[in-house]
């Protein structure tokens, strides 16, 4: 019996208004934001993204793709929820796994003659979770309390002081802990101020800067968190949701032990995530990241913040470490630049080839920090130095490039081993590459260049920008202590945020020929073709059955 659904014009308009959303893209900090629900409009200025126009459904707002296997965060403005309103107003936000799956929903809810803001924590739709460690620190990292609530949901008030300011910036980061444990921390912060959080013990708490929740699962359970796909941040009761600073997170090594690196675009680039091999040797994969849509303005790459805790005049053997990959062309330059913590530019490396040949150069520029000519000295395997030179400046060190098996160089902002000086070294990354001055000389032996001002110092490197000119594309490697993980698979085929039949029905048009608007693989059981397999293998995953 054929049956006949009629579809009113407000359904159609409704759906063509769903539809157009799911097409408005935009980049911000180099990372994909794509507009959910009735969301008409992505505007972006630097790392500021605003979404337009939110209704009144609580699905219209705007989700940050981050398909990372540690995490991401963003700062959410909730300026709008602290003005005076008749009605209520809500913002929501919810981090996907790779799995297709809602890992967790926070809402924060401001009500009309209610004082504060209401903040939930719901991981009742995460299996196994039993209880939810929350702990409240102020401006320094101390903690001021902690404690452990029972169940999945959890909810407090917090009461945000006027400051003159329409906007206040409140900070959501999904990130992995440390190794050994299971479960995954929401963490957020107010950057401009502090608050007073109640509901949680019987006193108010005040001077709160940041606070964090872990879900605690079953014994024997799977983890809430594995990898993070993406977050949705959506909104009710305001007519626009304004997002900054956006980024991802890194297990990267050096800096503060559990604190992960930050990363995102700057200029117009964008970065992706992808695990590599074992760089550092620790038997653990490390992770890659593709910097893409490098323009000519020499502004596009990648920030990473190691954090504040490089800062000092050389005290202590910690430091940073990042890995630069991208040969391409004549004249192509990769410029880095070493930041303190208080962000003050303290050292540029500049790496690139020589126009009229093909020798690779590197090159340091310490004037900033008023030291004109540069110190360089070469070591080798054993870290024993081999020769120093002044160089002038603007004069660099000539080095073979690495090959295909190795092509990664290592740059490592640490002390001197005697001095306790900090220094940027450049590692080569193979035994058959070598340096050599402008006029001729190889040191013997050497395989690290180490450079330092001849006046002045230092302070550790609390930010770097690596940023790419006549190269369309490079790659940053970070090492650290990242666990292995299966390929994941995504099963929100269409990309509506559901996992339910409507997927099953994409990928049956698309293994039919018909369009792949959102650009999936249709070999979703990776067997390398695509066809009814691929249609029984998502039907089963959709019923609960985990990746194929």
């Amino acid at each position: 019996m054929r049956t006949t659904q009629t579809l009113s014009a407000a359904s159609l308009v409704a759906l063509a208004s769903a539809c157009a959303s799911a097409q408005i893209t935009a980049y911000a900090s180099g990372l994909r934001h794509r507009a959910v629900g009735a969301t008409s409009s992505l505007d972006v200025t630097e790392r500021r993204l605003t979404a337009c126009c939110i209704g009144s459904s609580g699905q219209d707002g705007v989700e940050i793709q981050l398909h990372s296997q540690v995490g991401g965060g963003v700062g959410v403005d909730i300026g709008q929820l602290l003005q005076p309103s008749p009605s209520s107003r809500e913002i929501k936000i919810r981090p996907k796994g790779w799995d297709g799956t809602i890992k967790g929903t926070l809402r924060l809810i401001s009500n009309p003659g209610a004082p504060g803001l209401i903040e939930t924590y719901d991981f009742s739709m995460v299996p196994g979770v039993t209880s939810l460690h929350w702990a409240l620190y102020d401006p320094a990292g101390n903690e001021l309390a902690s404690g452990e609530s029972a169940g999945p949901i959890l909810d407090w008030t917090i009461d945000v002081p006027q400051t003159g300011t329409a906007e206040c910036n409140k900070y959501y980061s999904f990130e992995g802990p440390p190794a050994g444990t299971a479960a995954r921390s929401a963490d957020e912060g107010f950057f401009d101020r502090v608050i007073s959080v109640s509901g949680l013990t019987p006193d108010t708490i005040t001077n709160v800067q940041s606070v964090s929740v872990t879900p605690r699962t079953c014994l024997g359970c799977p983890p809430p968190f594995v990898d993070l796909d993406s977050v949705a941040i959506t909104g009710s009761g305001m007519p626009t949701i304004t997002l900054n600073d956006a980024h991802l997170l890194s297990q990267g090594s050096g800096g503060s032990v559990g604190k992960p690196h930050k990363l995102w675009g700057t200029g117009a680039a964008h970065i992706e995530e992808f695990p590599i091999g074992d760089l550092d040797d620790d038997g653990l994969p490390d992770l890659r990241y593709l910097v893409s849509n490098l323009g000519s303005s020499g502004q596009d790459g990648v920030a990473i913040d190691f954090g504040s805790h490089g800062g000092g005049g050389g005290g202590g053997s910690g430091g940073a470490t990042w890995s630069v990959s991208g040969n391409c062309c004549r004249g192509h330059v990769i410029l880095m630049k070493a930041f303190d913590d208080e962000n003050g530019e303290q050292a540029r490396v500049m790496r690139g080839t020589d126009p009229a040949s093909t020798d690779n150069t590197i090159a340091c520029d310490f004037s900033m920090i008023g030291s004109p000519e540069c110190l360089v000295e070469f070591r080798d395997a054993a870290g024993n130095a081999v020769y120093t030179r002044m160089l002038p400046p603007g004069e660099p060190v000539i080095y073979t490039a690495c090959d295909d098996t190795a092509p990664f160089e290592k740059f490592v902002s640490a002390t001197h081993p005697a001095t306790g000086e900090v220094e940027l070294r450049h590692h080569l990354c193979g035994d058959t590459n070598h340096f050599r001055l402008v006029d001729g000389t190889s040191p013997p032996g050497a395989v690290v260049a180490a450079f330092r001002p001849v006046t002045g110092s230092m302070h550790q490197t609390a930010r770097a920008e690596i940023t790419g000119s006549g190269i369309s594309q490079f790659d940053v490697a970070l090492v650290g202590n990242l666990p292995p993980v299966a390929p994941p698979c995504d099963p929100d085929l269409n990309q509506d945020g559901n996992v339910d039949q409507d997927d099953v029905l994409y990928l049956i048009n698309v293994v039919g020929g018909g369009n792949n608007d959102t650009g999936i693989d249709p070999d979703f059981n990776q067997d390398g073709n695509v066809d009814q397999d691929d249609v029984t293998a998502l039907i089963n995953t959709v019923g609960g059955g985990g990746c194929p």
